[in-house]
């Protein structure tokens, strides 16, 4: 598995992390072939012991995280995972509900959670003081671990315009990541992971309507070849699932994009897609 270099330089006064070239879109709306090497930090280059709790947008992509690791087999990788729907999955819920707070409790207790990974939700619930009641919890438990706050997609993607689709995942992820910056300041010498992961859906959205995703035969049904499992919420279908862990594990275990499994997916479709939505995430390092 091959080591990633990264290069820092700063762009209107902010730091962010840069490639060679640009990832677009074709005049179809297709996602375009990659022409350049994402490079980024790796965190857990061995796998991590890790605990994610959270919602419906983001544990099922920790249970499919959890599956490529052990397919992978990274010697340190491990997963727990604590569920709740909806808004009960967001921090401050989990904060409060005494069940899922005991649940949570009891795997930090043991002291060697290395990346502890909570979902946001839009709305009340995932602000910044519901993510630091967590952070202070889990670090009187272990002073190293890390976090990962995660930026799901909105929901409503299937019945929603793609652009306007998109431009509410990033104006989620401007809100969230205000957070993590707080946090940041909050926690000096603490490790905040952000990764937006939402982009994988918009991203696979635009490709799907430009007919460029051989994998995807509709918008909504149960089937494994559908992009979204309904159209009110606009829960992820497998694929969306799987193509946001592999993005979890080139970011969080630093696997190159070509390393990484295809799946049983179209090998060209899936690393088109990771190298746009890894094009937007260094922003936030």
């Amino acid at each position: 598995m091959k080591m990633i270099r990264y290069l820092r330089t700063s762009l209107f006064g902010i730091s962010v992390l840069v490639a060679a070239a640009c990832v677009g879109t074709s005049s179809s709306g297709a996602v375009a072939a990659p022409n350049l090497e994402v490079v980024e930090n790796i965190p857990f280059e061995n796998g991590a012991n890790s605990l994610f709790a959270g919602h419906s947008f983001f544990v099922p992509v920790a249970r499919s995280f959890d599956q490529i690791g052990g397919r992978m087999e990274f010697e340190d990788h491990r997963v727990q995972m604590v569920f709740a729907g909806g808004r009960q999955g967001t921090p401050a819920s989990l904060w409060s509900n005494k069940k899922r707070f005991n649940e949570i409790d009891t795997i930090l207790q043991s002291g060697s959670i290395e990346l502890f990974g909570l979902a946001a939700a839009g709305g009340r619930g995932s602000e910044t003081e519901d993510f630091a009641k967590w952070v202070s919890h889990a670090l009187s438990y272990n002073r190293d671990t890390e976090f990962l706050i995660a930026q799901a997609w909105t929901a409503g993607g299937p019945r929603t315009n793609t652009q306007k689709f998109d431009r509410s995942i990033e104006d989620q992820a401007a809100i969230l990541y205000s957070s993590v910056e707080k946090l940041r300041r909050q926690f000096p010498g603490v490790t905040f992971h952000y990764i937006n992961y939402g982009k994988t859906a918009s991203v696979m959205k635009r490709a799907y309507e430009a007919g460029s995703l051989d994998d995807i035969e509709t918008n909504v049904s149960r089937s494994e070849r559908s992009l979204f499992r309904d159209r009110g919420m606009g829960h992820a279908g497998q694929m969306m699932l799987d193509v946001s862990a592999l993005y979890w594990v080139h970011r969080l275990y630093g696997v190159e994009m070509d390393d990484l499994p295809s799946l049983g997916y179209d090998q060209d479709d899936v690393t088109a897609i990771l190298f746009e939505v890894a094009h937007i995430n260094p922003r936030f390092d």
